[in-house]
């Protein structure tokens, strides 16, 4: 995505939401943190410059044919924005899924310093990132 705007910021969480109901049947159980969700924001460097970040996770971890750990992947979608002044008073944070109706999470996840800020601000993403991979 080119430049994405403040209402594609909305659209990414409500097709999270809508993905996290979704479930994967080779993952292991939420139970047994097979499969969660992780909300995070900040101010991180990239590429030498400081940028202000949201970003959803959903985190699989895989057993093998004996039932033992395999491996995890994360699915991510990632906004960055200008770091300015009103964003970085946001600070830091991220809150997981795991115990937690799926409900109850987006509505705190959302309710964050960070993702509000940026909502209150009405401020456009610089960049979107997606990705999935093994982690």
């Amino acid at each position: 995505m080119d430049r994405p705007s403040i209402a594609d910021v909305d659209l990414a969480w409500a097709v999270m939401r809508q993905f996290a109901g979704e479930k994967v049947d080779d993952a292991q159980p939420v139970e047994e943190a097979g499969d969660g969700l992780l909300a995070q924001y900040g101010t991180y460097d990239s590429d030498g410059e400081p940028v202000f970040m949201l970003d959803m996770t959903r985190q699989f971890s895989f057993a093998d044919a004996d039932g033992e750990y395999s491996h995890m992947t994360q699915l991510y979608c990632e906004f960055q924005f200008a770091a300015t002044d009103e964003l970085r008073e946001a600070g830091e944070d991220n809150l997981w899924s795991f115990g937690r109706p799926l409900d109850d999470f987006f509505d705190e996840a959302l309710d964050m310093p960070g993702f509000r800020r940026v909502r209150e601000l009405g401020v456009a993403p610089r960049a979107m990132n997606v990705g999935y991979g093994q982690v």
